[in-house]
């Protein structure tokens, strides 16, 4: 497969081949004419279909930059406007509130017009962001039932430029460049509103994260490495991991406008030896988060001590451990809770429950 940024590198060092390519057939369109190219200096991708969009895109950026001239686009007027059915899709019936008592629970893979239709209806109407049309690769999903639709998913082209996942990637631009079809984004995620399934989310997204790499190779022809998205400040994102702060800007925003809210962006990687392969470091990243945000969660101790730098992970990891029993026993001996774990707490604080001077060290290393 060869990338975009790819193949306009390999067009602007042969400028004599890719003029005679044109010039063999004087009347033909601009798609023609990206197919020809294509054919001539071999631009398939993993499935050996020809890369002509990819390389249509390429030729407009040579056109800008003056080193060549494409004839004048036919006019086609595209509707911007997704598909959407007559009537809404119906709510789903009898679902149950605990997820082991729902019944027939799949991923329905979309492939025909008439899927694409219920899942544009679903988003458009009941997700807060409506329908997209998206960019480059995509995949979608509904998520069905035996009571009815309950859900929809959506994957397609990764950001453009995103520090916060650039640096948790640790590419240089060229590499970000060659290899960022190997990052997809998950731009759509609905679970219907009617729907108070506990733990529904967290268990659709297992499912449809062990099943994308199949059918993405099976469209595509090649499997990608790690999925980006973005939550807004008004959700929580229970079932994601932060990897950092967006600047708030669209994925087309000219220069540094910021069009849209500060979102937390959260990455997930897929496995492999990816890292290798592209000759980049291994990087742990941690949350950035605001002062004081996430402090009554769960894992506020997780976010706080996470990463202390305390030499080895395990020392970390019983920091964490400790911090959080002692925040549950407020004004008393940490050994006052009955069910705490006197082995994981002894090496910190000392029979007496009372924290040991060398608490506060590790605390100010790891702040």
């Amino acid at each position: 497969m060869v990338v975009q940024h790819q193949i306009l590198k390999t067009l602007r060092a042969a400028p004599c081949e890719l003029t005679e390519v044109m010039e063999q057939h004087p009347d033909d369109g601009r798609t023609a004419i990206s197919r020809r190219v294509s054919e001539a200096f071999g631009f398939y991708d993993a499935l050996g279909r020809v890369q002509h969009s990819s390389c249509l895109q390429a030729l407009k950026t040579l056109e800008a930059e003056g080193a060549l001239s494409l004839p004048a686009p036919k006019r086609v007027v595209r509707s911007t406007v997704p598909r959407l059915l007559d009537e809404p899709v119906p709510a789903p019936v009898g679902v149950p509130t605990l997820l082991k008592d729902v019944r027939g629970l799949e991923l329905e893979l979309v492939e025909d017009a008439g899927q694409r239709a219920i899942w544009n209806t679903l988003v458009e109407a009941e997700h807060p962001l409506c329908a997209p049309r998206f960019a480059g690769r995509q995949l979608r999903y509904l998520v069905g039932s035996k009571h009815g639709y309950i859900g929809a998913i959506g994957f397609a082209a990764a950001a453009l430029y995103l520090k916060a996942r650039d640096r948790w990637m640790a590419w240089s631009d060229e590499q970000r460049e060659d290899y960022r079809d190997h990052v997809v984004g998950l731009n759509r995620f609905l679970i219907r509103s009617m729907v108070r399934i506990r733990n529904l989310a967290s268990h659709t997204l297992g499912k449809v994260l062990r099943r994308l790499p199949e059918d993405f190779k099976n469209r595509y022809g090649y499997v990608p490495r790690v999925i980006e998205t973005f939550v807004g400040p008004e959700h929580r994102g229970t079932c994601f991991q932060a990897a950092g702060k967006t600047k708030g800007r669209g994925r087309h925003a000219p220069g540094n406008a910021c069009t849209k809210g500060k979102k937390a962006v959260f990455v997930y990687d897929l496995g492999g030896d990816w890292r290798q392969e592209l000759g980049v470091p291994v990087v742990e990243a941690y949350p950035e988060l605001e002062v004081g945000a996430g402090l009554a969660s769960d894992t506020w101790a997780e976010q706080e001590f996470g990463g202390a730098p305390l030499g080895d992970k395990r020392r970390s990891d019983r920091l964490v451990h400790g911090v959080d029993m002692l925040s549950r026993t407020p004004g008393e001996l940490i050994t006052a809770n009955l069910d705490a774990d006197r082995a994981g707490i002894l090496p910190f604080f000392g029979e007496s429950g009372r924290e040991r001077d060398h608490v506060g060290e590790d605390f100010a290393a790891a702040s």
